[in-house]
């Protein structure tokens, strides 16, 4: 059979006279031409709706033409389809002619297409000859007729356009053996529902290395693509996929060239065509196999590509055989969402169908679809291994609890399980022993059949075992539990296998009817008394333990783990939650919530109607004790993210959801308001959305994430109608809610503005009603502020605002002002115009108030006002810029001598205005008074930070200065002065912390900078401890770094520094210890001395349980710390050149050294680390030779390990990129070995090959990996 004879001359003559045919014929003619010339510099052929276009039917130009159908250069068409094609080529010809002048026609070709053939009355091959013999005069460069026959050899050589035409013709014989990519892309889509497609990125995401060989092979830069796939179709789905997803243009042309390719005869007949084109073989051609090989060859031979599929038994070694690894459930429910799919929908295919797409394509063509699995004699033990679901082959525990479950031996079991894990399609995988199944659902719904009620009942005992364990973690403080594996503290069993039964467990409650062999009510049973022996009564460690586990029981048991909750809530008093909030993590290393299960879990069942009520009263118990944390993850979030109005995460009706949040805030008001508060519209929202349930139906597949602006909008106005009513009672509510205004609708604001009008609120004392008024004033100010804003409120609303402000406004000063003296001046300002002008403004205003508060002179009336503000200081300033002079007489000195803070920020503020107002001369006239000399001393810490305020203190408290210098506030910013005197007076009175941040200021100025003055503060913060609280990290690793640079810097001095300051010295902060680096690098004493101090050496007889006190440790601390950061090589200079002798010196006197101490091992690594910083050779090598030299030492292994070490840890943080990274690393590893080995080099060359191999290991095993396994 001929498989590339799809369409015949007769087909096409039979087609001609329809009138489909005028749009179609030069539609297949446009297709033909551009798929037989690769090299097409012009290809115009009108079809479809823009036949009836005047003028040409056809330009085509060309470089190279193809076989006897498309002349090369330009080319002229005409099209005829009527029953007489010798008068149409007629017509058109002498037309054409006339038309082109003597220099284009004698360059140009004249090419007439007609689908009649010769033999059934259209035009005989004779008379097509006579007609081109008279013709052949008139000036073309060549005239061509191709009639219905030759057109008909033209689809021979493209079998994908022969089938599209076949379609076209209504031809209906089945021609077995090749399909094209299009009609197997619609083969896959037809499976699908009414209205829904598969969108070609769902087969073609993270198979970006496949993308770009099969671009590659349609292009001819490759000839054979070999992909390695999980099941049978895989392959043949994506390249159809891969094609679908391309511009309309590139499909369609890719399509053409590509056929899928069944039988042998089918092949062996395509590969005959002249035209190159993309085979892809069916795997039971075993194009693999030595058979097969000849018919890849062949084709190869021919000139066609060859993508051959391979799956089953195949392994990943051979690096040219690329995976097709099926996509994740996220990566699924992603590319449908963006696709269009329904939230449900997408979620209930993503599940079915994550990491394995022929699962998902058999659960889209309904039941009866079976997976092939199902059948193996090897059925019953994948059943068994269901009920595991995963574990953990290389965990001795792991393989006891299956044997506990199985009742048979682990090693005998697992191998008759082995065999299948390499058959396609197979359900069960693994990786480095560890084993799981995937599409977990269809598996339990094809193998469910083979489960029995014993195997039920071991499970039950199973479960509870294995999920009983509490995590030995926990016995250790919460801040040391990162490191639970370093101590031993870790679960029996592997977290694989616990997740894999509570999977199952899952499985068995939710699923209950795949379980046909099973006693009717035994498997929901098992699922309920697993859940209810695990959970009553359990204490906190219980709790925690199970806590990644949580949403699977909960859709296990949803009543019985709900009643669970409900008794250990009972007295919220004494409850488990409190412990394991207390036990909450910051977040950092070594930080976690154990919490976060148990709100996913009810988040999960809150989707159900059945259970929201009662969810959310357990969120709202729970969140009643909540102290807060650094986690997002808080029952009030989770109670919140459930109701959103925009967003709502529950598919019960309005209704129910109200009645819900009623009982909310009937059992737990404070929650249920700060509920309502949540769920009024603010400009901020954000939610990730609730955990969604797994295995329990909950969602409708119809489901959309969102709402209609009518359901928006009702939900909203009742929230608000529940908010307006529970504020009234209560007015620190209320004021909470006249923040909100702005959020609610009109309505809203109607209702609260005639409330705040009522006699029950303007007849507030005005103490009590003064909180409401400032927020209601702050309101209006705000909106009138931005008035322009989006958000603002119309000025109409703003105005009825104002006039209830108005009303609530209190008379009495101290509580009218208040507001004035918040903190925020920028609050206080219009939004437009000087924001000096503003200033003054506001001062004003400031100013007016204090006097009318400090009426007849009363300090005691300020003092009580600047108690009750935000800000006393800004009382004080202005109370300096007004008050008279009696009244000063009453703050001062009394105000100094004050002990609580009010009083101290009040006259602080005060004296600063005063001296602003009155300068210096204020100053000496205070100091001339009768006070004694604390209050003078006292005085003067209120006033500037500067020379002529120091003179002063020198002047005035004679030997008592120390009254002024070891309390003042230090202040050296502002502008550029010279800070001398206060650091030798911060120096003499044991502020060095403070003297250092004023040294640092001046580091920059190198006229008034002082060195000596600079190390001597820095010494003094080591020797005395003097200041260091006062010590600004950031200024005084600057400071450390200026001297560095300094060269008349005390080198010894600043080794001391440097080493006391070491902690602070890192990338973080931009330094660097240069000094310490130095001698380690140069002096071999020094260095031996900081190994010493971090490792025991080997002629040390302590015990190894030997305490340590703080200093030895701190001591330790820091010698690790430099050995670990040190990055100058020994032997580099100054200058940054490498001297060979200075290394080599160096080098033979630390091991001389470190082997008289016993610390030669460990010092040969750490020298080996430094040396990675060794620069190249000035030869060209990699390296410096004087380092490959004493690397290539017989006796340096240690050395070299730990410079293969450093190189390792040197990589930093890494993702993960399919082994691509690791290759490319190993490949550069190679080419530095080769080079040390080219230069004789040779156990160094070594050592760098065996690291190179390192990574080609690591990548061999990323390829094989899933990264979204386990």
């Amino acid at each position: 059979m001929d498989h590339t004879h799809i369409v015949q001359a007769g087909d096409l003559d039979r087609f001609a006279p329809t009138r489909e045919s005028q749009s179609v014929i030069p539609e297949l003619i446009y297709w033909l031409v551009t798929q037989s010339c690769s090299n097409l510099v012009l290809c115009r052929i009108p079809y479809g709706d823009a036949v009836n276009q005047p003028g040409w039917d056809g330009m085509v130009e060309v470089e190279e033409g193809f076989l006897e159908f498309v002349p090369s250069g330009k080319s002229f068409w005409e099209i005829g389809t009527n029953s007489n094609p010798r008068a149409k080529a007629t017509d058109d010809f002498k037309k054409r002619t006339e038309e082109i002048d003597d220099v284009e026609r004698a360059s140009s070709s004249f090419v007439f297409v007609t689908p009649r053939s010769s033999g059934a009355g259209g035009w005989s091959e004779p008379a097509q000859t006579q007609w081109l013999e008279t013709r052949k005069d008139t000036g073309w460069k060549l005239i061509r007729i191709i009639d219905g026959v030759k057109l008909a050899d033209w689809l021979r050589e493209y079998p994908a356009i022969g089938k599209w035409m076949a379609k076209k013709l209504n031809l209906t014989a089945n021609l077995g053996g090749i399909a094209t990519a299009i009609e197997h892309w619609e083969n896959v889509n037809s499976e699908c529902e009414d209205g829904e497609a598969l969108p070609p990125k769902l087969f073609t995401i993270g198979r970006n290395s496949a993308c770009e060989a099969l671009q590659a092979l349609f292009e001819g830069r490759t000839s054979v693509l070999m992909l390695f796939a999980e099941s049978s179709n895989d392959v043949a789905d994506f390249v159809s996929a891969f094609i679908a997803e391309l511009e309309p243009e590139a499909s369609a042309a890719y399509s053409n060239r590509c056929l899928y390719i069944s039988d042998e005869q089918a092949w062996r007949s395509i590969v005959e065509t002249r035209s190159p084109h993309v085979l892809v073989a069916d795997p039971r051609l075993g194009l693999e196999t030595d058979e097969g090989a000849t018919l890849q060859a062949l084709a190869r031979r021919k000139g066609h590509a060859v993508v051959v599929p391979l799956c089953g038994a195949w392994s990943g070694d051979n690096p040219e055989i690329l995976k097709l690894r099926s996509p994740s459930q996220s990566q699924i429910e992603s590319v449908l969402k963006e696709s269009g799919y329904t939230e449900g929908r997408a979620t209930e295919l993503a599940r079915v169908g994550g990491e394995r797409l022929s699962a998902l394509r058999r659960y889209l063509r309904g039941y009866g679809a079976l997976p092939p699995y199902a059948t193996w004699d090897a059925a019953a033990h994948l059943a068994q291994a269901g009920l595991v679901g995963k574990w953990d082959g290389s965990n001795p525990s792991d393989r006891a609890l299956i044997e506990m479950l199985l009742g048979k031996d682990y090693g005998e079991w697992i191998e008759t399980l082995r065999p299948g894990t390499l058959r396609s399609d197979s359900p069960l995988v693994q990786h480095d022993e560890k084993w799981r199944f995937v599409a977990r659902g269809e598996a339990w719904g094809a193998l469910g059949s083979r489960v029995t009620d014993d195997d039920l009942e071991r499970f039950e005992k199973t479960a509870l075992f294995v999920l009983g364990e509490e995590d030995p973690k926990f016995e250790l403080a919460k801040e040391d539990r990162f490191a639970a594996s370093v101590h031993g503290k870790v679960l029996t069993h592997s977290s694989l296998v616990r997740k894999g039964i509570a999977e199952t467990l899952a499985l068995i409650g939710c699923r209950p009817q795949a379980l046909t062999s099973c006693s009717f009510g035994k498997a929901t049973s098992t699922a309920v008394i697993v859940v209810r022996e695990l959970l009553n009564k359990a204490d906190w460690k219980r709790w925690a333990s199970l806590d990644s586990l949580m949403p699977l029981l909960a859709e296990a048991a949803p009543d019985e783990f709900l009643d669970a909750l409900d008794s250990v809530l009972m007295d919220l008093r004494d409850t488990p939650f409190h412990k394991i909030f207390s036990e909450e993590g910051s977040g950092a290393v070594g930080g976690e919530n154990y919490m976060v299960g148990l709100l996913w879990a009810l988040e999960t069942l809150a989707w159900s109607p059945e259970y929201l009520s009662r969810v959310s009263v357990i969120l709202a118990d729970i969140a009643s004790f909540d102290t807060g944390g650094q986690w997002s993850n808080r029952p009030s979030n989770s109670l919140a993210d459930i109701f959103l109005p925009w967003h709502v995460q529950t598919t019960a009706t309005f209704d129910k959801r109200k009645a819900a949040i009623e009982s909310v805030i009937r059992e737990h008001p404070v929650v249920g308001w700060q509920l309502i508060l949540a769920l009024l519209p603010h400009n901020h929202g954000f939610t990730s959305g609730c955990h969604r349930p797994v295995w329990r139906e909950f969602i409708p597949r119809d489901w959309k994430d969102g709402v209609l602006k009518s359901q928006y909008w009702e939900q909203i106005d009742t929230f608000t109608v529940l908010a307006v009513n529970l504020a009234k009672s209560d007015s620190e509510k209320l004021c909470e809610l006249i923040k909100r205004l702005s959020d609610l609708p009109e309505p809203a604001h109607d209702s609260l503005l005639e409330h705040l009008n009522s006699d029950l609120i303007v007849s507030l004392p005005e103490v009590e009603r003064l909180p409401i008024w400032e927020c209601v004033d702050e309101l209006v100010r705000h909106h009138r502020k931005f008035a322009d804003a989006d958000w603002a409120l119309p000025e109409n609303t703003v105005n009825k605002i104002a006039n209830t402000a108005q009303i609530l406004a209190p008379t009495l000063p101290e509580l009218k002002y208040r507001h004035l003296f918040s903190g925020r001046d920028i609050d206080l300002y219009d939004e437009k115009g000087d924001f000096d002008e503003q200033q003054k403004r506001l001062d004003s205003l400031r100013e007016r108030a204090i006097i009318e508060i400090i009426n007849d002179d009363d300090s005691d009336a300020v003092f009580h006002f600047a108690s009750s503000v935000t800000v006393p200081n800004e009382v004080g300033r202005v109370l300096g810029t007004v008050a008279s002079d009696n009244l000063e007489l009453s703050i001062l000195p009394s105000f100094l001598e004050r002990n609580d803070d009010i009083s101290a920020r009040l006259v602080a503020g005060y004296v600063w205005s005063r001296y602003w107002k009155f300068q210096i001369e204020w100053v000496d006239e205070i100091l001339q008074r009768a006070w004694t000399i604390e209050q003078k001393a006292k005085f003067l810490t209120h006033l500037p930070f500067e020379e002529n305020i120091w003179e002063r203190v020198s002047s005035f408290l004679d030997e008592q200065e120390s009254l002024y210098w070891k309390n003042v506030v230090v202040n050296p910013y502002g502008p550029a002065r010279d800070l001398t005197v206060a650091i030798e007076n911060l120096l003499k009175y044991g502020r060095g912390g403070s003297a250092v941040t004023c040294v640092s200021r001046m580091a920059d100025r190198s006229s008034q900078f002082n060195e000596s003055l600079a190390i001597q503060a820095l010494l003094d913060v080591i020797e005395k401890g003097s200041g260091i609280s006062e010590l600004n990290a950031h200024q005084t690793v600057e400071l450390i770094t200026h001297l560095q640079k300094s060269k008349t810097a005390d080198q010894d001095a600043l080794f001391k520094i440097e080493w006391n300051f070491l902690p602070w010295l890192d990338r973080f902060s931009s330094g660097s210890p240069v000094t310490l680096e130095k001698r380690l690098a140069s002096e071999p004493g020094f260095f031996a001395e900081v190994v010493g101090l971090v490792y025991r050496s080997k002629k040390s007889h302590q015990e190894d349980n030997e305490q340590f006190d703080e200093h030895k440790k701190s001591l330790a601390k820091n010698a690790y710390k430099l050995l670990t950061e040190w990055k100058r090589c020994p032997g580099t200079q100054e200058d940054g050149t490498f001297i060979t002798e200075s290394f080599n010196t160096w080098f033979s006197e630390v091991r001389k050294l470190t082997e008289e101490s016993g610390h030669a091992e460990v010092a040969l690594i750490q020298v080996g680390h430094v040396l990675t910083c060794a620069p190249p050779d000035p030869d060209g090598l990699w390296i410096h030779k004087a380092v490959a030299t004493v690397l290539n030492y017989r006796d340096t292994g240690d050395m070299r390990s730990g410079f293969t070490n450093q190189l390792f840890n040197d990589r930093g943080v890494y993702g993960f990129t399919h082994g691509q990274e690791e290759r490319n690393l190993a490949r550069g590893y190679r080419d530095k070995a080769e080079a040390l080995d080219a230069n004789g080099y040779t156990r160094f060359a070594t050592e760098m090959r065996e690291f190179a191999e390192r990574y080609e290991r690591q990548a061999e095993q990323d390829e094989k990996r899933n990264p979204y396994e386990y």
